[in-house]
């Protein structure tokens, strides 16, 4: 038996996700732009759009006769941030930040065949549970910096648990008889849907894992 971890960083885009990033991103700063004449000051940071994340795995294998079979738990996640502070003529202040997150566990059973000692090819079906969070907190100050509005709403993105499946390759160097360093290049292909709508995320991309393997 062997057991393994390490980290992941892979790629994927949310397009829907990114849209409204972009919108929240253009309605700010059209405001900025629209009332230039009116604002004193102001520092205003976009939110960018998720297009990768990291996150970790682990899990074991066995060696069967011409090939490894095993499973594994892992998770990745991505945060994105933006903010802004408006201050106007008449010495009101605007200040928001907002954020957005979205998290992925999955257990991914998997089967690989090496070529030689260092490269294999590798498959996997996973079942996934995905997670996502909306967060917001805008303040009004008035010209003597009192708080005179406040309003911090917090929206859950619920999606559906669902399957995905990998496939790519993977790497393997010995340290020793017992230890090796692993590496794995993958397309991932998944796509979660959102509760009681017709929308989905879609969550496919390339990833790159590595870390450690120990036969025990």
């Amino acid at each position: 038996v062997q057991f393994e971890g390490g980290i992941i960083y892979t790629t994927f885009k949310p397009e829907n996700l990114n849209e409204e990033i972009e919108t929240d991103n253009n309605t700010i700063q059209d405001y900025i732009d629209n009332n230039s004449s009116i604002i004193s000051s102001k520092t205003f940071n976009k939110m960018d759009k998720m297009e990768s994340a990291l996150g970790f795995f682990i899990g074991a294998k066995k060696d069967f006769e011409n090939f490894k079979a095993g499973t594994n738990f892992e998770r990745f996640s991505k945060k994105v941030e933006g903010d802004y502070n408006i201050e106007l003529n008449s010495g009101i202040t605007y200040e928001r930040t907002y954020t957005k997150e979205i998290a992925v566990n999955g257990v991914v059973g998997n089967i690989s065949k090496s070529i030689n000692d260092y490269v294999g090819f590798e498959a996997g079906l996973g079942y996934y549970i995905g997670s996502g969070k909306f967060k917001y907190n805008y303040v009004k100050y008035d010209s003597n910096n009192n708080i005179v509005d406040e309003n911090n709403p917090e929206e859950e993105l619920n999606l559906e648990n669902g399957f995905g499946f990998k496939i790519g390759t993977n790497l393997n160097y010995p340290i020793n008889s017992n230890l090796n360093i692993i590496g794995n290049f993958n397309y991932r292909n998944l796509e979660l849907d959102v509760e009681n709508t017709n929308d989905s995320i879609d969550l496919s991309g390339i990833e790159f894992s590595g870390g450690l393997n120990y036969r025990y």
